[in-house]
C-alpha cells in the first residue's frame, strides 16, 4: 500500500491516485484536487509527476531491436533510444532478456529460461543453478552399483549416484549376493554340496542331502543311484556304514569338525566291498576300533578321501590289530587332503600299524597327508607297518606326495618298519621329523621294497630310534 502524506496547508489526509502515464509512480493528490483553494497545488504537482514520467521514460526504455524506430542520434530529444545498437538495452545491468525473473547481474546464462541462480540442477553439462559447478547434485542422475568381480553383477551395498550411464568397476544392476565371487551370481547353476547359494535366489540347494532325502547317512548310500551326490550336513552322525555293490557314491559334509562321523562302537566303521567306489570330502571320521579295521575296511573296492580328518581310533581284541585307518584286500587307496591324528592303541598280538592288506595286491596315493601324534604299542612281535602301509605281495605299490610326518610313538619288540614297506614306492617333497621308535629287539625307520622306487626331496631330521638289537636302516 502506497504510504500516505498530508499537505501542509490544510488539514486534509491525502489520498493516492493515478494519473494517466504514471500509475507505477504513487504520486499523490488531494481529495479535494478540483477545489479551488488546491488547484495551484495540485498543477504543480501533477506538472511536476509528468516530468519524471519525461526522464524515466527515456532513461529506462527497452530497445525492441527494431531498428526502423531507432533514433539515428540526428539530435532528436525526443522519448525514443537514442543509441544505434540493435541489442536490448539493458537499463544499467538489470535486463532479463530470458524473461526468466532474474537480471542479467546474477543470471549466468541470460539467453536461456531454464538456468538461473535455485535453478535444478540436471545431467546435462551446463551450470543450471549458476553456482559454478556443473552437473553436481543433479536432479536426474542414475544408481550404479560396484562390481568389484567383473561378472555383471553389482553389489547392492555399494551404490553410487551418477550422470554416467556407464563407467568401468560398476553395472547398472544390484543383485549380486557375493561380489567377491564371480562364479556366484544370478546367472550361475547351483552346485551341490558346495554350501553356497550359487544363483543368489538366497536358497543353498543342496539336492540330494542327510537328512533332507533321507535320515541317515546309510540310507543315502542304500537308497542313492550310481554316481548320486550327497551331502551331509552338520551334526554327528553315529553309524556303521556300509557299501556293498559296484556303485560310486560320494558323501560331501560341510567341514571337518562340522559334519563328524562316530562309529559309536568299537567296531569297523565304514565297509567298502564288491566293485564299490565310495568318495568321502569334507568332514570327520572318529571311533571305530576293529581288530581288523578301525575306520575302513575295503576289499575289491575303491576308496577316495579329500579333506578329511581322522582320529580317535582304538584297537579291541585279545589278539592283533590290523590296519587302523585302511584295512585292504585289493584295494585302490586315494588319501587327498587328510589329516590323521590322535590316535592311540595296543594291542595283544602283534599291531598292524595305520595301513595293513591281506592277499590281493593294493594301492595307496597318499597327497598332502598329514600323520601326527600317533602312539601304537604292539604287543606279541610288535609292530609289522607302522605309520605307513605295509604290503609285500604282488601288484602293492605306494605313492607319497608332499606328507608331514611327526610326533609319533611307537614301541614293541620289534618294529619293523616304522615307516612301512611296500614294494614299489615312490616319495616326493615328503618331511619326516620327531618321531620316537623304541623297540627291544630291531627297528628299521624305513625301506623301499625289492620292486624298486625313489625319493625325491625327502627330509628325515631328529628322529629317535631306541633299539635294544637290530637296527635297520633307511
Amino acid at each position: 500500500m502506497a504510504p500516505r502524506t498530508r499537505d501542509h496547508r490544510s488539514s486534509q489526509a491525502l489520498e493516492p491516485v493515478s494519473p494517466a502515464g504514471v500509475t507505477s509512480m504513487g504520486w499523490f493528490v488531494p481529495s479535494s484536487v478540483f477545489d479551488a483553494g488546491a488547484r495551484k497545488t495540485t498543477v504543480r504537482l501533477v506538472t511536476f509527476a509528468a516530468y519524471l514520467v519525461c526522464i524515466l521514460a527515456c532513461t529506462c526504455g527497452t530497445d525492441t531491436g527494431d531498428t526502423a524506430s531507432v533514433d539515428t542520434g540526428s539530435g532528436d530529444t525526443g522519448t525514443t533510444d537514442t543509441d544505434t545498437d540493435t541489442d536490448t538495452d539493458t537499463g544499467g545491468g538489470h535486463g532479463d532478456a530470458d524473461g526468466d525473473g532474474y537480471p542479467n547481474s546474477i543470471d549466468c546464462n541470460d539467453d536461456d529460461p531454464d538456468v538461473f541462480p535455485g535453478a535444478p540442477e540436471l545431467c546435462n553439462g551446463i551450470d543450471d543453478d549458476c553456482d559454478g559447478l556443473i552437473d553436481e547434485d543433479a536432479a536426474d542422475t542414475i544408481t550404479l552399483y560396484a562390481d568389484v568381480d567383473g561378472d555383471g553383477y553389482g553389489d547392492i551395498d555399494a551404490p553410487i549416484e551418477t550422470c554416467e550411464t556407464t563407467l568401468p568397476g560398476y553395472t547398472d544392476n544390484s543383485d549380486d549376493c557375493e561380489d567377491a565371487d564371480a562364479a556366484i551370481n544370478p546367472g550361475q547353476p547351483e552346485i551341490d554340496c558346495d554350501w553356497i547359494d550359487n544363483d543368489c535366489d538366497s536358497v543353498v540347494d543342496l539336492g540330494l542331502s542327510v537328512p533332507g532325502t533321507w535320515p541317515t547317512v546309510q540310507g543315502a548310500l542304500d537308497g542313492a543311484a550310481d554316481g548320486d551326490v550327497v551331502c551331509v550336513e552338520t551334526g554327528l552322525w553315529s553309524e556303521l556304514l556300509n557299501l556293498g555293490d559296484p556303485r560310486h557314491i560320494t558323501l560331501v559334509g560341510e567341514g571337518e569338525g562340522l559334519t563328524v562321523l562316530d562309529a559309536g562302537s568299537l567296531a569297523l566303521h565304514v565297509q567298502v566291498s564288491n566293485g564299490a567306489t565310495l568318495t568321502m570330502q569334507s568332514m570327520t571320521v572318529q571311533g571305530g576300533g576293529g581288530a581288523t579295521g578301525a575306520a575302513f575296511g575295503v576289499t575289491s573296492a575303491a576308496l577316495e578321501l579329500s579333506s578329511v580328518e581322522i582320529t580317535g581310533l582304538s584297537c579291541t581284541g585279545t589278539g592283533s590289530c590290523l590296519g587302523l585307518v585302511t584295512y585292504c584286500n585289493g584295494a585302490d587307496v586315494v588319501f587327498d587332503d587328510v589329516w590323521i591324528h590322535g590316535i592311540a592303541a595296543s594291542s595283544v598280538g602283534h599291531m598292524g600299524g595305520l595301513f595293513d592288506n591281506v592277499t590281493v595286491g593294493s594301492t595307496w596315493n597318499l597327497t598332502d597327508v598329514t600323520i601326527e601324534d600317533v602312539a601304537l604299542v604292539g604287543g606279541g612281535n610288535g609292530i609289522y607297518g607302522g605309520l605307513l602301509p605295509w604290503c609285500q605281495i604282488a601288484g602293492c605299490s605306494l605313492t607319497i606326495d608332499g606328507a608331514n610326518i611327526f610326533d609319533n610313538q611307537l614301541e614293541g619288540a620289534v618294529v619293523y618298519p616304522a615307516l612301512g614297506w611296500v614294494l614299489q614306492s615312490d616319495w616326493t617333497d615328503t618331511a619326516v621329523f620327531d618321531n620316537d621308535i623304541l623297540a627291544t629287539d630291531s627297528a628299521m625307520l624305513t625301506g623301499i621294497g625289492t620292486g624298486g622306487g625313489t625319493m625325491q626331496r625327502v627330509e628325515f631330521v631328529a628322529n629317535t630310534v631306541n633299539s635294544g638289537g637290530t637296527i635297520w636302516g633307511v
